[in-house]
């Protein structure tokens, strides 16, 4: 048996990009694509390289078990692994002496296959570390991995990423793996699937599936609905030409990513997981005839895990500079997303589509009663702002809870007393807010539907407005209750 002892190589890149070139000689499978990648994404935030140079990656695995080894030239089982820190100069003997001294320091790791250029494999990256930050308005999906390095460990927060290897897969199986990683790491009801499971589920009904084909949004739920997700298919524009959206189905996905869902969007002929947003509330916008406007109207980018390209890239509306295509052709945009495949729990009977009419009768119904001062309007003629998504019922008792002890304005006992309420699984949750306070993180009411119910089911769980809570059809005003309180933010930006 060779010795396979596979000692850690450190190197001081000290935040410049320029100085990665000794990581790629010493990491020989690192292509030219993939260097330029890292670099492009963290060379600005890293301070310290460790390279594992014997890694056994289990997706890589997969992959050869099934596929490589089958070749005539079949590369090698082993990867390497890249560990990223943002201090300089940690060597690996201070590393090995107190692993836990530089957690905070961690910024994630990638793997390196060897595969032909596309070289990058299983990558997390947490983006709170390459200035993707909450605080300045990127919310983004991300969860908890456990890293095991030479006997230690450290932790990452983040969304994982692959890139295809155009070979056994292709753009839909990296973003689908991405997908079902995530869910499967965040919760435990998913079983975790690895690459070329991805390419067995696959439908042969269009021809083989290996060397890779072109797949579909068809293939893409399929393949969801095995894992064990429930698909809903929403069509965003009538063909790849078309240059309008359909709004109403726009707004639909919009309240699904905003829900912490995933959604693989189709380009026609390209896939990628919007995984979250940025907002910009100067934008232009046009309220309803209620005087109503949806947050979607404030979406400046999705957030986007692209296989192509480095973690969480912008995907903005046409003109954007920060739009990750805008320099490579074919230039998609926010307007270029025909199809997308949204993967629900399966409690989630009531579409996004349906829980909006419901809130949206509701909201015009408390318009009707209550005057805007006790939405805390500026005046009468302030637009308000709409934030439909569903969440899990325990969570949202969780954050009342939470929100009616660190209101600044006092003990909300609306907050804490909707936090009793028999709640079922999933919620629809409707926040409302003049925009003068919505683009603040505040609001001022909030309608709760029943997730689990039909479209036939018209009732609201309860309602509040400001220091009003309507429930069982009776209103009941809490004096000297706080009238705002905090929007919602578990879904989306936080660990």
């Amino acid at each position: 048996m060779k010795n396979s002892i596979s000692p850690l190589i450190q190197f001081d890149v000290g935040h410049d990009p320029a100085k990665w070139a000794p990581i790629q000689k010493a990491c020989s499978v690192l292509s030219d694509w993939g260097l330029e990648n890292l670099t492009n994404g963290l060379g600005k935030y890293v301070g310290t390289v460790l390279l594992e140079p014997r890694y056994v990656c289990k997706d890589h695995r997969n992959l050869f078990s099934n596929f490589y080894s089958k070749k005539m030239e079949c590369g090698s089982p082993e990867c390497s692994r890249l560990h990223f820190f943002s201090k300089s100069g940690i060597s690996v003997n201070d590393f090995m002496a107190e692993p836990t001294g530089y957690s905070q320091e961690y910024l994630g790791y990638s793997v390196v296959r060897p595969v032909a250029e596309r070289s990058l494999g299983r990558t997390v990256i947490d983006p709170e570390k390459v200035g993707k930050r909450f605080q300045d308005g990127f919310y983004c999906l991300r969860t908890p991995f456990l890293v095991h390095l030479n006997g230690k460990n450290l932790n990452v927060s983040g969304y994982p990423y692959l890139s295809q290897d155009t070979d056994a897969t292709v753009c839909a199986h990296a973003t689908l793996w991405g997908v079902c990683r995530y869910f499967s790491e965040r919760y435990s009801s998913y079983a975790q699937l690895l690459p070329y499971d991805l390419v067995k589920l696959t439908a042969t009904t269009t021809g083989r599936v290996v060397p890779y084909r072109g797949m579909t949004y068809s293939d893409y739920s399929k393949i969801l609905s095995d894992f064990g997700c429930h698909p809903l298919i929403t069509r965003i524009k009538t063909s790849t030409s078309s240059t309008s959206l359909d709004v109403d189905a726009f707004d639909d996905v919009y309240s699904y990513v905003e829900s912490g869902v995933p959604v693989l969007a189709s380009f026609g002929g390209h896939v990628a997981a919007l995984i979250g947003h940025t907002s910009d509330f100067t934008r232009t916008f046009t309220p309803d005839n209620k005087n109503i406007v949806s947050s979607s109207a404030f979406l400046k980018q999705f957030v986007v895990m692209d296989d192509n390209f480095f973690p969480y890239q912008l995907l903005g509306y046409p003109g954007d500079k920060e739009n990750y295509f805008a320099p490579y052709p074919p230039h998609y945009d926010i307007n270029s997303i025909v199809t997308a495949v949204c993967p629900l729990p399966e409690k989630v009977y009531l579409p996004a589509s349906g829980a909006r009419k419901q809130a949206r009768a509701v909201l015009n119904q408390l318009l009707a009663v209550h005057p805007k001062s006790e939405f805390s309007a500026k005046d009468d003629h302030e637009p308000m702002v709409s934030r439909l998504f569903f969440t899990t019922g325990s969570s949202w008792k969780r954050r009342k809870l939470a929100s009616a002890i660190a209101n600044p304005a006092g003990f909300d006992r609306i907050c804490a007393f909707t936090a009793n309420i028999h709640l079922p699984h999933f919620v629809w949750i409707m926040e409302i807010a003049p925009h003068s306070l919505y683009q603040k993180g505040l609001c001022s009411a909030e309608i709760a539907l029943d997730a689990t119910a039909n479209q036939l089911e018209h009732f609201p769980i309860y309602a509040r407005v400001g220091s009003n809570l309507l429930l069982d059809g009776k209103k009941n005003k809490i004096s000297s209750n706080p009238i705002t309180f905090q929007q919602y933010t578990h879904n989306l930006g936080e660990a």
